[in-house]
């Protein structure tokens, strides 16, 4: 979400796969580059923390 709380990207899929599996697809899908992403710790595994490393984007992952 941007500073006005509007979602800057957007995947939709079936309930039953792991929301993992389309990170890939999230990220590539924001319009302009981020400094920061927030995520819960579902999302805290090191192929994540090294892509989001690769696009300069600092990880704050709880």
């Amino acid at each position: 979400m941007d500073e006005y709380f509007t979602s800057l990207s957007i995947v939709l899929g079936s309930g039953n796969k792991n929301d993992l599996r389309r990170v890939d697809e999230l990220l590539e899908g924001l319009e302009r580059p981020q400094k920061e992403l927030y995520a819960d710790f579902t999302y805290d595994t090191e192929a994540i923390r090294d892509k989001l490393s690769s696009m300069n984007v600092e990880a704050n992952i709880l």
